[in-house]
Parts: C-alpha cells; sequence; structure tokens
C-alpha cells in the first residue's frame, strides 16, 4: 500500500495538491466531468481495503459522501473505476474476493447515499478487469472479463438492473479500455490474448 499524493500543471510548472490528511491506498484513478477533477482510491484508512471517491473543490480535495464504502462491507481488491454523469451522480466500480470467485460491483451516489445498483457480476477468478463509463445521457455501460471473454452490459433504468451482457469474441482479453466521446459514441479498446493487435470497436446506439 502507498499514500495518495496528487499534483496538477498550472501552466508552467507542477503544483503539488496533497490530499487534507495522509490517505493510504492501494490504487487510485483521476477522471475529469463536468469540469472538475474526481480520484478514485481503493482507501485502506480503516485498516481493509474499500473503494472512497473525492473531488477537487477550490484549492482543496473532498469526499463524495461516506468515505470507505462497500456494498456488503466485504474487503475490496484493490482496482476502482469512476464514473461521473452530467448530473454529477457519481458511480464506482470495484471488485471483491468472496470465498470463491471474485464478484463486481457497481455503487451509485445519489440523494447523499452510496448504494449498489444493479446485480453482482460474477467473474471466476478474473482480478480488477473491469471498467465503467456514463453516457452524456445518463446510461452507464459496464465493460468486464471474467476469463474466457469480454463482455459489456448497459443499465437499465426501468427495471434497475442490468440489460443481458455483450459478448466480443471468445478469447480472454489481456487489456481493454472503455471511453464514451462528449458525442454520446461508446468506444471500447481491446488486446485478446489470441492476437498482437488492438481492436477497437466503436457503438452506433439506435
Amino acid at each position: 500500500a502507498r499514500g495518495a499524493y496528487a499534483m496538477y500543471f498550472n501552466g508552467t510548472a507542477w503544483v503539488p495538491a496533497p490530499l487534507s490528511t495522509p490517505t493510504v491506498v492501494f490504487f487510485t484513478t483521476l477522471i475529469s466531468a463536468n469540469g472538475k477533477v474526481y480520484m478514485g482510491i481503493m482507501d485502506r484508512s480503516t485498516g481493509g481495503n474499500k473503494p472512497s471517491l473525492l473531488v477537487r473543490d477550490g484549492n482543496a480535495w473532498k469526499y463524495v459522501g461516506a468515505s470507505s464504502f462497500s456494498a456488503n462491507g466485504q474487503v475490496a481488491f484493490m482496482g476502482v473505476s469512476p464514473a461521473v454523469a452530467l448530473d454529477e451522480t457519481a458511480y464506482m466500480l470495484y471488485q471483491e474476493a468472496p470465498s470463491s470467485g471474485r464478484v463486481n460491483h457497481v455503487m451509485q451516489y445519489k440523494n447523499g447515499v452510496w448504494a449498489e445498483i444493479g446485480t453482482p457480476t460474477i467473474v471466476g477468478s478474473e482480478k480488477d478487469n473491469c471498467v465503467i463509463a456514463v453516457h452524456p445521457n445518463g446510461r452507464l455501460f459496464f465493460a468486464y472479463s471474467d476469463g474466457s471473454a469480454l463482455f459489456v452490459k448497459v443499465f437499465n433504468t426501468n427495471t434497475n438492473n442490468w440489460y443481458p451482457a455483450v459478448k466480443f469474441g471468445d478469447t480472454k482479453p489481456n487489456e481493454f479500455d472503455l471511453k464514451i466521446s462528449p458525442q454520446g459514441i461508446p468506444y471500447l479498446a481491446v488486446s485478446f490474448s489470441s492476437s498482437d493487435k488492438t481492436t477497437v470497436y466503436k457503438y452506433d446506439i439506435p
């Protein structure tokens, strides 16, 4: 574990932008949304891995809701994938390792509370190979691997659960990433273990 430390570039030099209190973390991800910078961390300040989300507010970092949250109180693995919608609804994807296998959980921050949305996704022994992204219209996309192939789900707000997953190929992905353009076009870049090439998919939303 290491401490979270941030800096920003003021146009001529890198300037420290530390957290108000030292925070021990396993993993950190920075994203930009709605003109703000968010920091997703796998927080170890309570002694066990649990995700936290911070936002840069003026000259300080502030937690978005409670820190060290979880779906069910269990200790998490290492990675985090945050996303923030245009209406500032925040999401956090992270993974837990129960007695057998690994499970991906997606949390939503709304009305001052972090709560899990959708059914957790069981991914076998695959470690932290997952990412989320939010569309400008608020639709949430979730890409993950279960060790055999790459899958993408979209959240259905009518049922408060995920649509059936769309499968990409029959080969384990080495690395992948999911991004959505400001125009609302999802892109999925993936490197499959069966090839030394990177493939980019574009999703045409009806």
